[in-house]
């Protein structure tokens, strides 16, 4: 009867396994207020980039920059306020982005790409110090996609997406810049298969 008792003992005894992937950190009060702030700032001013960019289609450039203008500034106070925040960065990098193109100088230059680069590096910062955290990986995806790294983007969401296969959005953004291969069903049928005689044919086949 030791043997039960044995093997018993050893599976109390034996550790825990560890989780494939680190869960997110317990924000404390202050993280969240700081992230409501800037998400109060972020979301509206978006909307009113995006909106710039549809009147820059129809032509109208100095509404557009304007209402760019405005955005800009938001986000530069906002940066001031919190500094080195990558989603901050990113969108400040996208307004200026946007501005370039009103004014006809291309929408990308140095600047752009410098505030890029710096948002991308204070994510890769944060993975060093958390490689289990797969949202992590997906916020420099992003980041990367938007640089134009396509391929440094589809490894990142690879691998968020090794961590937390379950996320259906990481794998749509994923398609979206490299499209998955669809799998093609081969179709065995010839004319030899058909049915010949119309009178044992269901009348799925005759319509």
């Amino acid at each position: 009867m030791r043997t039960p008792i044995l093997l018993l003992t050893l599976l109390l005894l034996a550790p825990a396994a560890l989780p494939a992937h680190a869960a997110e950190p317990v924000k404390d009060q202050a993280t969240i207020a700081r992230e409501n702030d800037i998400q109060r700032v972020l979301i509206p001013n978006r909307l009113e980039v995006a909106k710039a960019r549809a009147l820059l289609m129809q032509g109208k450039k100095n509404e557009a920059q304007q209402i760019i203008q405005n955005a800009q500034n938001a986000y530069r106070a906002l940066n001031s306020k919190y500094p080195d925040q990558p989603q901050v960065l990113v969108a400040i990098a996208s307004a200026d982005a946007a501005m370039n193109e009103a004014r006809g100088t291309g929408s990308r230059d140095g600047s752009v790409d410098d505030t890029y680069k710096k948002a991308e590096d204070l994510v890769s910062k944060s993975i060093a110090a958390a490689p289990t955290r797969a949202s992590l990986y997906a916020e420099r995806a992003s980041i990367r996609n938007q640089r134009g790294d396509k391929a440094g983007a589809v490894a990142d969401y690879k691998k968020a997406l090794e961590m937390e296969p379950e996320n259906s959005e990481w794998a749509r953004l994923m398609n979206l810049i490299e499209p998955q291969p669809e799998i093609v069903v081969p179709d065995n049928t010839t004319k030899t298969d058909a049915p010949t005689d119309k009178s044992t044919t269901p009348n799925w086949y005759n319509r």
